[in-house]
């Protein structure tokens, strides 16, 4: 526990990480501490996977191999920690930071469709893609289940701007008030 301690306050998130293995299994850290700790470390490392390596200047640093360290760490992560929404959100911001609007959709959609989190459909109302009109079929066929939900009429009003339907945009956006 104190080489936890050391290894948070030195933000040293890639021993931690190494470590918690042994403080899952000897159950070091109480539940709810342990959960804040998991969520903690992982976002770290998704942070730290958008910097250049040590050692290696920024400029040889290309978004693609920051993208490569990006989806290294994601998919290091357990699949339970990958349908955790807030950090769907963190590696969301991430691949929009890189500009891969691609993935970004296909994470976001793929996560709503296992579990559905308002927070979610309000960051797919706004990914910026040129696949707008696939974008609004889909969110308009969750409107069929979930009527109603405001942040879901809010993310339709976005893709109906997007996709110029200036009526329907308004609509959605009235019904999201």
């Amino acid at each position: 526990d104190l080489l936890r301690q050391v290894y948070v306050a030195l933000n040293d998130w890639s021993e931690l990480a190494q470590l918690m293995p042994l403080l899952i299994r000897y159950k070091i850290v109480p539940g709810d501490e342990l959960n804040t700790l998991q969520e903690q470390l992982y976002r770290q490392l998704l942070a730290q996977a958008m910097q250049p390596p040590v050692g290696s200047s920024t400029r040889d640093d290309s978004p693609e191999k920051q993208e490569v360290r990006l989806k290294q760490v994601w998919q290091k992560l357990s699949k339970e920690w990958q349908q955790q929404a807030t950090l769907i959100l963190c590696y969301a911001d991430y691949l929009e930071k890189l500009g891969n609007s691609r993935d970004l959709e296909s994470l976001v959609r793929k996560a709503l469709k296992k579990n559905w989190d308002n927070r979610l459909v309000e960051r797919y109302g706004m990914i910026e893609s040129s696949e707008h009109g696939r974008m609004l079929l889909h969110a308009e066929a969750w409107l069929k289940e979930r009527p109603g939900n405001a942040e879901l009429l809010l993310a339709l009003g976005r893709l109906s701007l997007r996709n110029e339907l200036w009526g329907k945009a308004r609509d959605y956006f009235q019904s999201s008030l």
